[in-house]
């Protein structure tokens, strides 16, 4: 059990003793692991005689980061089962409901009704060992509320801010900038978006791109080249450029996407569900930077990094690196938007960290010629698994119990307003 005086610093100190840490190269390290000023301060032999955490037993691993993510989406959950992307509020029943909870989103819900819904599925991320988010919301112009929800349950993250540029502006830290999706991208929208980034010298730029043949379709009908092209001849695709999905890229695409350093953002559950899989094995060997993303009305990550290393061992005939997976899906979340310093185990790298039961993931190998423990922690972790979490420092899940927020009183507030807009 972790000792109260962690508990609620902004910036905890101390010792993680009796740790094993996974370290960057996958491989085990049985150490005392110091946290000062909300980073990982030393990495030590074990001793008996050191005061601090009792972690003996726990296997700590990066935080979890939810690249791509909308939030008050499970408001809609189920809805779009059956439904290809182009046909969501269409004239379906599943469609006209999509339309209807849309409505509400949008004109109706307010900042703290986005916020209730937001911090549920903040808060059920937090227990799976997420620590940041990258959400791009539902409702135009609720940024606010989702960062509130952040701040609520205590995990990291950015939002995009639509068309409130001024947010992106003055907190580039905290908001993305809009690229205009496929669906609403015109010669008009894209000279705006060009106007807009020459604002925002400093802004995180992002959008859905090449995720459906339709949208592809549209593009090359309005453009006559691919989304990608467009973009890159537009001078949107730069470092800080995050794109979702970006499932039917072809070779020339991926060769400008690692050229200008953009980011890119692996959704593989939902573009499955529209029958699609992207070639991410084609953008391990380019270099991209790759996040993963549970993206609409989904949150388990364990989930998304799975489905993601499956489908990359399809494409590789077997060979497919749990590790470099597990990367994804830690430090490649963070990297695509600019942090390079989260997303890893070892000294003076943000403690955002995970502990995990490590005795339900043995037995493992750990030889200098045969490690087993990435693939065991992606292949094998559950909710049940994570003990704890840490962010910068601090302590925000403690024994799978949320110690920042009030997850009784979250759930309670999202059930009555669920049961309530449902019933409408």
């Amino acid at each position: 059990m972790i000792s109260a005086p962690w508990l609620g610093a902004e910036e905890a100190g101390g010792w993680l003793c009796g740790v094993t840490v996974l370290t960057p190269e996958g491989r085990l390290r049985e150490c005392d692991l110091a946290v000062a000023a909300g980073r990982i301060a030393e990495m030590a032999p074990r001793s008996s005689g050191r005061a601090g955490w009792d972690c003996s037993g726990l296997l700590v691993i990066p935080g979890l980061a939810n690249a791509h993510f909308h939030g008050g989406s499970t408001l809609l959950r189920g809805l779009n089962a059956g439904l290809q992307l182009a046909e969501w509020g269409g004239g379906s029943p599943a469609g006209r409901e999509q339309v209807r909870l849309f409505g509400w989103l949008d004109g109706e819900a307010s900042d703290d009704q986005v916020q209730a819904l937001a911090a549920y599925e903040y808060l059920d991320q937090l227990r799976q060992g997420v620590t940041f988010i990258a959400d791009d919301g539902l409702a135009e112009g609720r940024a606010r509320g989702l960062d509130a929800a952040m701040d609520q349950v205590g995990i990291r993250g950015v939002v995009n801010a639509y068309d409130q540029d001024g947010l992106a502006a003055g907190e580039p830290e905290r908001y993305l900038a809009p690229i205009p999706d496929e669906d609403e991208l015109s010669q008009a929208t894209l000279r705006e978006a060009v106007t807009r980034a020459g604002q925002l010298p400093s802004a995180r730029l992002a959008a859905h791109c090449l995720e459906t043949q339709v949208r592809l379709r549209r593009v090359l009908a309005e453009f006559g080249r691919s989304t990608v092209a467009v973009f890159a001849a537009a001078g949107l695709l730069r470092r800080g450029t995050v794109l979702y999905h970006c499932v039917h890229t072809t070779e020339p695409d991926i060769e400008l996407l690692a050229t200008s350093g953009t980011a890119l953002v692996h959704c593989p559950v939902s573009n499955l569900f529209g029958g699609d899989v992207a070639r991410t094995g084609q953008w391990l060997a380019h270099g991209l930077t790759v996040g993963i993303g549970t993206d609409f009305a989904r949150t388990d990550m364990w989930e998304a990094a799975r489905l993601a290393y499956l489908l990359l061992r399809g494409q590789l005939g077997g060979a497919a690196p749990a590790l470099e997976v597990l990367r994804w899906a830690t430090e490649g979340g963070q990297q695509a938007y600019g942090y390079s310093d989260r997303g890893r185990v070892e000294p003076g790298a943000v403690a955002d960290l995970v502990l995990l039961d490590a005795t339900r993931l043995a037995p493992v190998v750990d030889r200098p010629e045969l490690s087993t423990v990435a693939y065991a922690v992606l292949a094998d972790t559950r909710q049940s698994l994570v003990r704890h979490v840490l962010v910068g420092g601090r302590a925000v899940l403690v024994d799978g119990e949320p110690a920042v927020a009030d997850g009784a009183a979250i759930a309670r507030q999202r059930h009555n307003l669920v049961t309530r807009v449902s019933a409408a």
